[in-house]
């Protein structure tokens, strides 16, 4: 049975901060690798990244063309949007937008990575941290 392996079990990165995932899947056509077709990535709050891409397959014209579509995500009212694109690997930027951490230190989300020849899926959580945040203590009397 083909496994996704992520190299992860969650990523946690601070506002503004860069990551990249480059799953590879094991157990698929005898090998232990990417896959030809590459993975689709989903993050169920795209509010959580300033960029969210996937790179590798530019010459797929599937691919490009599912990537250029969601470079712009629609957020309505506030409510939080999923995005997917695909690639051999996904690269994100934590968003730096301060309203976002108006009411807590760190923002959640779901990726969901899914090998687009074998069907094989794992998901991690995502944490995005504002490290702007810094706690005050009060004076001792």
């Amino acid at each position: 049975m083909p496994i996704l392996q992520l190299g992860t079990t969650s990523i946690s990165i601070g506002n503004g901060g860069p990551f990249t995932l480059t799953p590879a899947t094991l157990n698929y056509l005898n090998s232990n690798g990417a896959e030809p077709s590459g993975y689709q990535f989903t993050i169920s709050d795209i509010r959580v990244f300033g960029s969210f891409t996937g790179t590798g397959l530019e010459d797929t014209a599937g691919a490009l063309a599912l990537n250029n579509s969601n470079s712009q995500a629609v957020i309505t009212n506030g409510t939080a949007t999923s995005q997917t694109v695909i690639g051999y690997s996904c690269s994100m930027v934590g968003t730096s937008v301060p309203t976002l951490f108006s009411t807590t230190s760190t923002l959640y989300a779901t990726l969901t990575v899914i090998g687009l020849d074998s069907g094989a899926r794992a998901q991690i959580p995502v944490f995005i941290r504002n490290k702007s945040v810094v706690t005050q203590t009060s004076p001792v009397s």
